[in-house]
C-alpha cells in the first residue's frame, strides 16, 4: 500500500542477506478491495452510526405535511364589453400573478382570516423559549409593558415576523407550458395546511375582483367629473356660436343662413327669368318672321292657339260657305250676297285685331320678361355682398361650430362610456380572470421530512464517507502491517511476525507461563522463527549474544526477549536472561524473582555470576539475571570494561545470553549495548510503532556499530493480517492453524484497540 522507500540502511558489520528492493506497488482494485476487506468494520461502523444519527434525528423532527392547489390563469372568462381589459395569460402575466400571490398584503389577509397570528407554529412570540431565551423574553416584556407605544410596536413586529413565517412555508410554482400556477403550503398540522392553500386561493379570486371593482369606481368617479365639466363647455361652446351667429346676422333655418337661402332663390329666380325671357325673345322673332313672310301670322302657333281666333274662323268659313252657296242664287247685288260680304269682311278686320292684339302682347312679354331679369341680376349682385361678408365671418363662426360639435362628440362618448362604466359597478356583475381547477385536499401523510429518501441518500454517503475514512486510514496508517513493509521502507530484513494473545497483552498471563503451557502454540512457533531469522542473518557464526530492543516503550521487547529465552530453554540450551532497562525492569515480574541485586551488583561487584546461577530456580528455564537496583549512570556501567568481562564469562557459562534493553529514543543504553553483543533484534509493534520512529532507531543502531538481525513485528492480529494477502498472511489463520496446539482466536478482533494496552516491556 505504502509507496514510500528510504536508502536502506547498509554497513552492518555482520553479513546479513542483502535488502530487498521491490517495485512500487500501484494501487489498484485489487487494493481497493483489500482495504475494504480489512476495515470492513470502520466502514461498517461509520455506516450504521450515521444512519442510526439520521434516524435519531428524522424521529426528534417534528412532522410537516404539505399540499397543493392548482389555480388556471383563464382569460376567456372576460366579461364582454368588460370595461377593464382582462389578463392575457402569457408567460410574464402569469408570472406576475404568482407575485401577486406570494405578496404580503394576500398574506395578511390569510393570516387575519384563519387568526394564524394566535397560532405558536406561525408566531415566534408565542413559543416557549429557551433559557436565554426566558432571560430576553422577560426583559422584553417588562420593557413592553412601560407604555403602549412600546407595546404596539412589539406587536407590529410580531405580525411581520408571523408574515415572514408564513412566506417561507408558501411555495408559488408555474406549472411548464401551461397557464396553471401551483400553490402550496407546509405545516405542522395537516387541517391548517389545507386551509391555508385553499384560503389563499379564494382570496387571489377575492382579490381579482376587487381589484377590478376598485378600477371601476375610479373610472366612474373620474368619467362623472370629467362629464360634467364637458356639458358645461358644450354649454359654453353652443352659446358662443348663437351669439356670434346673431352679432354677425348669421341667422339660418333648416341648417342655411339666411343670405345663403336668399342668393340660392334669387339665383334661381333669375336663371328662370332669363329663360323666359329667351323664350319670349323666340316667340317674338318667329311671329315678325311670319308677319314678313308669304305665309302670314295666322300660321303662327300663339294665332292657331287662340279660341277667339278659332271661333272667328270658324264663323269666317260658314259665312263663306253661305256666300259661296248663294251667290249662284242671288247674285253679288243681292242684299243677302251683300249682308254676307259685309259679315264677312268684318270678321276679317276681327282676325287681323286679334292678330294684332297677339303680336303686341308679345312685344310686351319681351318687355316684362327683360324687365324682371334686370330687375333679379341687381337684387342678385347686393345679394352676393352680403354672402361675401357672411362667408368671411362664417369662418369663425365654423371654427366654434366645430369646438362646440368636437365637445359634443366627447360629451356623448364620455356619456357612453360612464353608462357602461355604471352598469358595471356591481360586484356581482364581474368576473375573476382566472379559476380554481383543483382544490387543496387534508394530507393524509406527511411530506417532510422524506425520511426513506433521507436515510437511503444517508445510507449511501455513509457508505462512502465510511470507504474514504477506511482508505484514509489506510494512507495515513503510520504503522507497518507487513514484513513487505518493513523490507521495502527500511532496507532490513524482516525476522517474522509475532501474533497478538489476549491473555499476554492484558497482562493476566506472563509469557513464560504461556509458554510452557502451549509449547507448541503459534505463538511459540513465531518465537522459533525470530531465532531461525537470527542464525540465517548471522550466517556462518551462531550468536550467543542477542539484544532485543526498539525504539519506543510498549512494542513488546520484554515479552520478545522472555519467550525467546523460554524457547531457546526448552530445548536444553543454557540460556540466560539479562534485564539491562535499568530505570523500567520488567524481566524480574516475568520470572517473579528480586529486582535486587541483579545486573548492577554483578557489575558494581557487589556478587559474583556464580552466585547467581547457583540460586537459581531447581526448574529448567533460563537464568534469569534481572536489571538489581536504579543507578543514574547506567551508560557508563554498560560501556565500562566490567560489562565487557561480564558477558565474557557468560558467554563461557551459556549457550544464549539474551539481553532486554530500554527504547533506543529514550536512553543510549541500548546502543551502548548494541555495539557490544553479536546481533541485535529491533521490535516493531504491529500497526502501532510509526514507521519515522523505526527509522530513526535503525539509524542509531546503524551509526552506534550494532550487528542487526532485523526487525521483529510484535502483537499481530493474525485475523487482521491475513487481510493483507501478504505471502505470509496464511501463516497463522486459515488452513495452517491445525498446525498448532493452540488457536490464536482469541486475540481481538481490532487490532486498533492494543494501542492502548501497554504490555511489559
Amino acid at each position: 500500500m505504502h509507496k514510500k522507500k528510504v536508502v536502506p540502511i547498509t554497513g552492518n558489520p555482520i553479513s546479513a542477506p542483502q535488502p530487498l528492493t521491490p517495485e512500487p506497488k500501484e494501487v489498484g482494485l485489487k487494493e481497493l478491495m483489500g482495504i475494504a476487506r480489512r476495515r470492513a468494520w470502520v466502514i461498517g461502523g461509520i455506516t450504521v452510526f450515521l444512519t442510526a444519527l439520521a434516524a435519531l434525528i428524522l424521529i426528534n423532527i417534528t412532522p410537516r405535511y404539505s399540499t397543493h392547489a392548482l389555480i388556471m390563469v383563464d382569460p376567456r372568462t372576460v366579461n364582454l364589453d368588460s370595461v377593464i381589459a382582462g389578463l392575457v395569460g402569457d408567460p410574464e402575466t402569469v408570472a406576475s400573478e404568482i407575485e401577486v400571490i406570494r405578496s404580503r398584503r394576500l398574506a395578511h389577509k390569510t393570516i387575519a382570516r384563519l387568526q394564524l397570528d394566535t397560532v405558536p407554529e406561525f408566531n415566534p412570540a408565542l413559543r416557549p423559549p429557551g433559557l436565554l431565551g426566558r432571560w430576553l423574553g422577560t426583559r422584553g416584556a417588562d420593557e413592553g409593558a412601560a407604555g403602549t407605544e412600546i407595546g404596539e410596536l412589539v406587536y407590529s413586529g410580531q405580525r411581520v415576523e408571523v408574515v415572514n413565517e408564513f412566506q417561507k412555508r408558501l411555495r408559488v410554482e408555474p406549472k411548464k407550458q401551461s397557464r396553471a400556477i401551483s400553490i402550496s403550503f407546509s405545516s405542522i398540522d395537516r387541517l391548517t395546511t389545507a386551509q391555508v392553500v385553499n384560503t389563499v386561493a379564494d382570496l387571489y379570486l377575492l382579490d381579482q375582483l376587487e381589484s377590478k371593482y376598485e378600477a371601476i369606481q375610479q373610472a366612474t368617479g373620474w368619467l362623472n367629473t370629467q362629464v360634467s365639466e364637458l356639458r358645461d363647455k358644450v354649454e359654453i361652446s353652443e352659446n358662443a356660436v348663437e351669439r356670434y351667429r346673431r352679432d354677425s346676422g348669421l341667422l339660418e333655418g333648416k341648417g342655411v343662413t339666411l343670405g345663403d337661402q336668399q342668393f340660392t332663390e334669387l339665383s334661381t329666380q333669375l336663371i328662370l327669368a332669363q329663360a323666359n325671357l329667351t323664350e319670349t325673345r323666340a316667340r317674338q322673332r318667329q311671329i315678325r318672321q311670319l308677319l314678313e313672310s308669304s305665309d302670314g301670322v295666322e300660321s303662327a302657333g300663339e294665332v292657331l292657339g287662340s279660341a277667339l281666333i278659332q271661333r272667328l274662323r270658324e264663323q269666317q268659313a260658314t259665312v263663306q260657305g253661305q256666300v259661296a252657296e248663294l251667290s249662284v242664287e242671288y247674285g253679288d247685288r243681292h242684299p243677302t250676297m251683300i249682308k254676307l260680304r259685309a259679315e264677312a269682311d268684318d270678321l276679317n278686320s276681327k282676325i287681323a285685331t286679334e292678330i294684332d292684339k297677339i303680336v303686341k302682347g308679345l312685344d310686351h312679354e319681351v318687355e316684362i320678361a327683360r324687365t324682371r331679369v334686370r330687375s333679379l341680376s341687381g337684387s342678385l349682385n347686393r345679394i352676393k355682398g352680403q354672402v361675401a361678408e357672411a362667408n368671411a365671418a362664417g369662418v369663425t363662426l365654423r371654427a366654434l361650430e366645430r369646438d362646440a360639435q368636437a365637445n359634443r362628440m366627447l360629451l356623448e362618448t364620455m356619456l357612453t362610456q360612464f353608462m357602461q362604466t355604471s352598469s358595471q359597478s356591481d360586484m356581482s356583475s364581474q368576473q375573476a380572470d382566472a379559476r380554481i381547477i383543483s382544490r387543496a385536499d387534508v394530507p393524509d401523510s406527511p411530506t417532510y421530512p422524506p425520511t426513506k429518501p433521507i436515510l437511503a441518500l444517508t445510507a449511501i454517503g455513509a457508505l462512502f464517507v465510511g470507504f474514504i475514512w477506511a482508505f484514509a486510514s489506510e494512507i495515513l496508517d503510520k504503522g507497518f502491517r507487513g514484513r513487505e513493509e518493513i523490507e521495502e521502507f527500511t532496507g532490513v530484513p524482516a525476522l517474522g511476525i509475532v501474533p497478538r494473545v489476549k491473555s499476554l497483552a492484558s497482562g493476566k498471563k506472563s509469557a513464560v507461563a504461556y509458554i510452557k503451557d502451549n509449547p507448541q502454540s503459534a505463538y511459540a512457533e513465531s518465537i522459533r522463527t525470530l531465532h531461525s531469522g537470527i542464525l540465517i542473518a548471522a550466517g556462518q557464526i551462531i550468536p550467543r549474544t542477542i539484544l532485543v530492543t526498539s525504539s519506543q516503550s510498549g512494542e513488546g521487547k520484554t515479552t520478545t526477549a522472555v519467550s525467546l529465552a523460554e524457547i531457546l530453554a526448552l530445548d536444553n540450551r543454557r540460556v540466560a536472561i539479562v534485564d539491562a532497562d535499568n530505570r523500567r525492569p520488567a524481566v524480574h515480574s516475568a520470572y517473579e524473582v528480586p529486582v535486587e541485586p541483579g545486573l548492577t551488583g554483578l557489575l558494581s561487584g557487589a556478587i559474583r555470576l556464580s552466585d547467581l546461577v547457583s540460586t537459581d530456580r531447581a526448574e529448567p528455564g533460563p537464568v534469569v539475571i534481572p536489571a538489581g537496583k536504579t543507578v543514574a549512570n547506567a551508560q557508563s556501567l554498560f560501556a565500562s570494561a566490567e560489562m565487557r568481562n561480564l558477558l565474557k564469562k557468560m558467554e563461557k557459562e551459556f549457550d544464549h545470553i539474551i539481553i532486554d534493553s530500554p527504547p533506543i529514543m529514550a536512553v543510549s543504553d541500548a546502543l551502548i549495548l548494541a555495539s557490544r553483543v553479536e546481533s541485535s533484534v529491533f521490535v516493531a509493534r504491529w500497526g502501532y510503532t510509526s514507521r519515522e520512529a523505526v527509522k530513526h532507531g535503525l539509524q542509531q543502531l546503524h551509526k552506534a556499530g550494532g550487528k542487526l538481525a532485523g526487525v521483529l513485528l510484535s502483537m499481530v492480529d493474525v485475523k487482521q493480517y491475513a487481510r493483507y494477502a501478504y505471502g505470509d498472511s496464511g501463516s497463522y489463520v486459515g488452513r495452517l492453524a491445525h498446525y498448532y496446539a493452540h488457536d490464536t482466536s482469541e486475540s481481538p478482533r481490532r487490532s486498533a484497540s492494543t494501542a492502548s494496552q501497554q504490555p511489559p516491556g
